[in-house]
């Protein structure tokens, strides 16, 4: 593997009524602030002390030169739907936000990158850049991470590409009819107050057969080798629904990959997942999941809990449409006592 170098919080109830997409309401508030909180010592000097709790987000928003095939008519481009990305991301507020399918060569030089187009501010963002020998400029970042800056700090980092030859940069190969290259990208992360370490995994499998069936064992192999460093975070645009041979393989594999959706549902039942603007809300089968966030709590570490997790399916402008191809982003609320 190549390297380089708060109080609970929870979905408050949302609001059934039409609410104007664009006013960027807070449809998912948070319950106390994810920043690192001030408390005191015995002796009354200012400590820090960690939230208890974590937002994840995970969003393929279709890449900028990408059409809507399904729906030509809709708003196609990058410029029309950034704004309701933006919403997107901003609402839910996120410690988190794992997103597919950003392109780096379409961008004039001296432009900001589409992630830090997308983030709100006090994100870090971090994806595969432009490494010694590369054939293509400007790094590759379908598979990007962001995290909230005043909370984490990045200790360590690493990629490889989803292909019979990993360590070689935009190599593919695992569907012979052609495919993309892909890749999985990871950050290590450390929280500024206590020091408790995650690890945050993103990746975008090919749609190509049998490119997932062999991804996903290659993603549970240099896994192993991240489970000493904390709990692990997998985010990712799989390709796979449940019941699909990798789906199946990464939830019954080695480490042991857990779905967030299976463990909230189970709990709390499959009502009030969705969070929508528009009444009634869109139609959304569950079983057409390909958008995952799944985790490992690693031995001797704080336990990651899932309590709630949710689709987002909100519509935005004249033609009341989503802003990416895919159904919406998927957020997720941990314990992390």
């Amino acid at each position: 593997m190549r390297r380089s170098g708060t109080a609970r919080r929870g979905l408050r109830s949302l609001l059934a009524a039409l609410v104007a997409p664009l006013l960027g309401l807070a449809a998912c508030e948070q319950a106390a602030s994810t920043a690192a909180n001030a408390g005191s010592d015995a002796s009354g000097n200012d400590v820090l002390t960690a939230p208890a709790t974590l937002r994840a987000l995970n969003y393929n928003v279709m890449c900028s030169f990408c059409k809507f095939k399904a729906f030509p008519h809709y708003e196609q481009s990058w410029a029309a739907r950034l704004p309701w990305l933006r919403d997107v991301l901003s609402r839910h507020d996120a410690d988190i936000i794992g997103v597919q399918e950003l392109q780096s060569l379409t961008l004039a030089e001296g432009k900001p990158s589409e992630f830090e187009q997308l983030l709100p501010t006090g994100f870090v963002a971090d994806w595969y850049r432009e490494q010694p020998g590369d054939l293509l400029p400007k790094g590759y970042p379908d598979a990007a991470i962001a995290w909230r800056d005043a909370r984490f700090s990045k200790v360590d980092q690493g990629w490889f590409w989803l292909s019979p030859t990993p360590e070689a940069a935009y190599s593919a190969g695992f569907a012979s009819s052609g495919q993309l290259p892909r890749i999985v990208f990871w950050v290590e992360l450390r929280e500024r107050a206590g020091g408790r370490p995650l690890v945050v995994v993103n990746t975008h499998f090919d749609n190509n057969p049998p490119s997932q069936e062999k991804s996903a064992p290659l993603l549970l192999e240099r896994l192993t080798k991240l489970v000493s460093r904390g709990p692990l975070l997998v985010l990712g645009d799989f390709n796979t629904r449940p019941g699909h041979p990798a789906y199946e393989a990464l939830v019954g594999g080695t480490p042991a990959l857990h779905d967030t959706f299976d463990a909230v549902t189970a709990k709390r039942g499959k009502t009030s997942i969705v969070v929508s603007n528009v009444e009634p809300a869109p139609l959304w089968d569950e079983s057409d999941r390909i958008d995952h966030v799944l985790w490992h709590s690693s031995p001797g570490f704080d336990a990651l809990t899932p309590t709630s997790w949710h689709v987002d399916l909100y519509r935005y402008g004249a033609l009341i449409q989503p802003p990416s191809d895919h159904p919406g982003a998927v957020v997720v609320d941990f314990d992390w006592p």
